[in-house]
């Protein structure tokens, strides 16, 4: 298994999971998190309208094969 760290762009990251970290969240205002959700035909704003998720600490949400991104699933965990 390896972990790497990068600030670039999520879409362009290239891994079998890519791990995003997220403060709790009541709607998306981040521009990274706005990409992920239109990618996912908005499942992360239904998760967070449903309060399936909302980024709280110990909270993780996994999205498989997103539209536009390089890894195969796409993990938020809450802060």
């Amino acid at each position: 298994m390896q972990f790497d760290y990068s600030s670039g762009k999520p879409q362009d990251i290239a891994a079998d999971t890519l791990v995003m970290f997220t403060p709790q969240l009541t709607t998306i205002s981040d521009r990274k998190l706005k990409e992920l959700d239109q990618a996912v035909d908005g499942a992360l704003s239904f998760l967070l309208k449903s309060e399936d998720f909302t980024g709280k600490q110990n909270q993780i949400a996994a999205f498989y094969k997103p539209a536009g991104y390089k890894a195969d699933r796409v993990m938020l965990a809450g802060l």
